[in-house]
């Protein structure tokens, strides 16, 4: 009968610690599949701008250089510091939001949505590239980019990396306030896909005008500029029942 073998050091007895890794196609699971369709995705950026105490987001369909649809948010909100880009944005699942559930402007106060830390990620469903330009009152500006193709074909996480540089001031439309820039878009964006999009950024408009202090505009080809503006459904202007 063969004897058990001695158990020699306490490493046996306890185990062996094995880490939990993250394969880089964790930011394609947790931004491309996490979040349902695209049109979850522009809203979750959307209420980003309204974290960071926007009063005004515009959301822009447009061509660019190269003749391909671009997609645009920006927002005259307060923007982000380097320590914020470094310590918030780039960390994954952040408690920030948890731990920070109002944001302050001036003598202002607003209850924040997020508190996953997930809502950037979106990004990496609507297109390959993602180019966010920001201006915080108290620093310069900053350009953070990032490829989700890139990030998904690297070894590790050891290789992913955001690339930050100084920003270029004159493309903001206000200061401080922050653009996002998605590029290679992977879907195409039709009128019937813009419609749906109206109608849910819609819901985000409180139907109350004492709280009307956050303003959305889309533009899109073939939308004049008066018809830009996203006003609550007419479903909660027209409501079937009410409590008075």
């Amino acid at each position: 009968m063969a004897e058990t073998p001695a158990k020699t050091d306490k490493t046996d007895e306890a185990g062996i610690p094995i880490p939990f890794r993250f394969h880089p196609r964790v930011f394609a699971s947790l931004g491309a599949d996490l979040v349902t369709n695209d049109l979850v995705a522009v809203i979750e950026l959307v209420k980003n701008s309204y974290d960071a105490f926007a009063r005004r987001v515009d959301v822009r369909f447009k061509a660019g250089s190269d003749g391909k649809l671009i997609l645009e948010i920006e927002d005259d909100g307060l923007g982000m510091t380097e320590e914020t880009i470094r310590d918030v944005w780039c960390v994954v699942a952040t408690p920030f939001r948890v731990e920070n559930t109002t944001s302050k402007r001036q003598e202002k106060q607003r209850r924040v949505t997020g508190a996953k830390g997930l809502g950037r990620l979106s990004a990496a469903r609507l297109g390959d590239t993602l180019q966010v330009i920001t201006k915080h009152s108290k620093e310069s500006c900053w350009q953070v980019d990032v490829s989700w193709d890139g990030l998904a074909k690297a070894d590790d996480l050891d290789g992913c990396n955001a690339i930050l540089r100084v920003g270029d001031l004159k493309q903001l439309s206000s200061s401080p306030g922050t653009l996002i820039r998605i590029t290679g878009l992977r879907s195409e964006w039709n009128e019937e896909e813009i419609a749906e999009l109206e109608d849910g950024l819609s819901r985000l408009k409180p139907p109350f005008a004492e709280l009307g202090d956050f303003r959305i505009f889309l533009h899109a080809s073939g939308r004049s500029e008066h018809e830009a503006e996203i006003h609550p459904s007419k479903f909660i202007n027209n409501p079937i029942y009410f409590i008075k």
